[in-house]
């Protein structure tokens, strides 16, 4: 299984490199070791299906790319409106998530989001910023949450 991910890892960093040269499949090598190294050891217990991780992380990024375009319409809208009915705030969201990874996941994911802003993280939850009170409650029990808990019960699996 070791092998397996760092092949792939290989293989991403090859996908990616702006052209094929010895020294960059070689430093792609050693930087897919050294990820190997030091992150498989410490989820190898909790990963029982790599395949369905894979599959809620693409999913994670197919939502992702949809509330990003559709947040953008919508900041469009206040942008564009003679009024800008905006109603800036703060709010504190708790979405119960075992793995501070996907904590870290889907705060980034918040704060992609045009209107939404993660400020701060705490024992209450995140502290989100929002542009609109829409775009507040648009959060909880939202698309986003459900395949980051999704992710959550993949990785807490035992």
């Amino acid at each position: 299984m070791i092998i397996m991910l760092y092949i792939a890892l290989v293989l991403l960093w090859l996908l990616l490199a702006p052209q094929f040269e010895i020294s960059s499949l070689l430093l792609g090598m050693f930087i897919s070791l050294i990820i190997v190294l030091f992150t498989y050891e410490k989820e190898e217990d909790k990963i029982t299906k790599p395949f369905l991780l894979v599959k809620t992380h693409v999913h994670f990024i197919i939502v992702l790319l949809i509330e990003i375009f559709k947040a953008n319409i919508d900041v469009a809208k206040i942008v564009l409106s003679k009024n800008m009915e905006i109603q800036p705030h703060y709010l504190t969201y708790q979405p119960q998530l075992r793995s501070s990874y996907v904590a870290v996941l889907l705060a980034n994911a918040i704060t992609l989001t045009p209107g939404t802003l993660s400020v701060d993280y705490n024992e209450e939850g995140y502290v989100i910023h929002a542009l609109t009170n829409s775009a507040a409650q648009g959060l909880v029990g939202s698309s986003l949450e459900k395949v980051a808990k999704e992710i959550d019960a993949c990785l807490s699996k035992h």
